[in-house]
């Protein structure tokens, strides 16, 4: 009816825009000004702080009683109470500074931060860090911030970096975590550093995005309905569609049907390197693009002809996220269940509701990354690691009866630890139930979550004979810092059938380990 007429979109700012004109000026939380300020995106002036990252880490002690414990689950809840509160407020500032809609923020990034907070409440005792430091760099998601949660159980003070396009953001969230009683400071910066707090790692991971997937089996017109109006900033942002080649032309028409016509300077060049191009709500769809690399606002299309071929390229794409459009529900299962994405929906996209620990799909991520260290060996690191995942693969009950017989057997276990408790010790793992896999069924879908070990090795201090001996029965490799001349004899004995390691004397081989705290990262499929 109105031809290539478009209105501008009228988006409520209402809410952030009082809250910006209440401060006009906004200064660190903690901290003092610099003389240095800057001016956002939307005019405010940031003013830089007096800081310099505190590399002398102090661990919280709120898990070492009970009442420290309560203290900060009642915290937990008033953040998320507060968090709810203001949900609209924090969606209203990030599209005016980052642009990014409001809907896709409510919809994912304030439910995932909710979630994130009553999971962690579940949790307190279970977390430990060894940085206390949150930096919330330009492209850094929003619900990134939820992870201040997590620090607060094992730093007894946390700090959030922000960059003037996220200060804002970060300044409401430092304020309520303030309201709500728990100890976070917020420091403005001209970039944070990446070094020790594995930023880098998280940035890359999440992204690679999201790639749907259209099968022969599927609804193309509502897989097309979804990816044409799916999520715009990283890391649910699309960022390849692969469509079985059975369905690339009845695709192509209904694309060339829902598209705007382009004007000669968006016409397809030499430089734009397709076999055709649709422009549908501001995005460029390109189809059989060949070139090394594509506009965030560009979404490739690329055909595919079997299952086997569709799971080698997203191995090779490798997305943080999966939308799989297949009626076929067999087909489905053995794509989703196949590849190593972090979420997978299956006819569907951007749904994030199910049980609390679904949140973990994201922040298993940073925790992780956070968790992690390379440390330098003086062994074969190559062979201990296959020596690590095929004990991996063992069944539970196999690594229980070799763990027992060489406990039974050894007379070396020290006088701390009596056989017979290091015995019983082992015996609350659940076999048939050992990791914290997830099913939840309801009216409107299905939401499945499976833990899967992050490293093969998780490094320990000092030798904790209970806890190494429960993390060599889950089926991770084990590798010990530090150790007496006793323990060292039977960490021998250990070794003869368990990928258990003295680091020693530091060597050539590098290894990556994680913290007993930070095992497992979270998969969570949705249907």
């Amino acid at each position: 009816m109105f031809g290539n007429l478009q209105f501008d979109k009228m988006v409520d700012t209402t809410k952030a825009k009082e809250y910006m004109k209440s401060k006009e000026v906004f200064h660190s939380l903690g901290y003092s000004d610099t003389v240095e300020y800057a001016v956002d995106s939307c005019g405010n002036k940031v003013m830089y702080s007096v800081y310099k990252r505190n590399i002398d880490f102090v661990a919280s002690s709120v898990w070492e009683d009970q009442d420290g414990v309560t203290t900060l689950s009642c915290n937990l809840k008033e953040l998320a109470d507060l968090i709810e509160e203001n949900k609209l407020l924090f969606a209203q500032i990030d599209y005016m500074e980052r642009k990014k809609p409001i809907n896709e923020s409510l919809n994912i990034d304030m439910k995932l931060i909710v979630q994130n907070i009553m999971y962690v409440n579940r949790v307190i005792t279970q977390k430990r860090y060894t940085s206390n430091v949150l930096a919330m760099q330009g492209r850094s998601p929003l619900c990134a911030l939820g992870f201040v949660a997590q620090l607060v159980c094992g730093a007894g003070h946390v700090v959030v970096e922000a960059v003037p396009h996220t200060a804002v953001l970060c300044h409401l969230f430092v304020t309520l975590c303030r309201k709500a009683g728990l100890s976070v400071s917020l420091a403005f910066v001209k970039e944070p550093s990446l070094a020790d707090i594995g930023c880098d790692l998280i940035i890359r991971e999440v992204q690679r995005g999201c790639i749907f997937v259209v099968t022969e089996q599927s609804d193309i017109d509502s897989a097309i309905d979804n990816f044409i109006v799916s999520a715009s900033q990283d890391p649910w942002r699309i960022r390849r569609v692969l469509v079985q080649e059975s369905i690339v032309e009845p695709l192509k028409q209904i694309l060339e049907w829902r598209s705007n016509r382009l004007p000669n300077s968006l016409l397809p060049t030499p430089n734009v390197e397709c076999n055709s191009a649709y422009n549908i709500h501001d995005r460029l769809f390109l189809f059989e693009y060949t070139g090394l690399e594509h506009s965030d606002h560009h979404v490739v299309i690329e055909a595919y002809r079997t299952d086997e071929e569709l799971l080698s390229l997203l191995y090779t794409y490798k997305p943080f996220t999966v939308s799989l459009w297949c009626a076929d529900i067999s087909q489905a299962n053995q794509i989703a269940y196949g590849i190593d994405s972090t979420v997978i929906w299956i006819n569907d996209f951007g749904s994030i509701d199910g049980p609390i620990k679904s949140s973990q799909a994201f922040y298993s991520i940073i925790d992780i990354s956070y968790a992690k260290d390379r440390i330098e060996l003086s062994i074969d690191v190559e062979k201990q690691t296959a020596r690590a995942l095929n004990w991996s693969k063992q069944d539970p009950s196999k690594r229980y009866t070799l763990l027992n017989m060489v406990i039974e057997k050894t007379e070396s276990i020290g006088v701390k630890e009596k056989k017979a408790d290091v015995l019983k010790s082992l015996e609350p793992i659940d076999f048939d139930g050992e990791d914290g896999n997830f099913v939840k069924v309801t009216n409107v879908g299905i939401c499945v979550g499976i833990e899967t070990r992050a490293m093969p090795f998780v490094l320990f201090s000092e030798f904790e004979i209970k806890n190494v001996l429960k993390c060599l029965l889950k089926g991770f490799g084990v590798v010990i810092s530090s150790l007496s001349e006793k323990d060292k004899v039977f960490v021998d004995d250990l070794g003869k059938c368990a990928p258990i390691l003295y680091k020693g004397v530091s060597g050539t081989e590098e290894c990556l380990v994680t913290s007993r705290f930070s095992q497992y990262k979270v998969k969570v499929v949705r249907s």
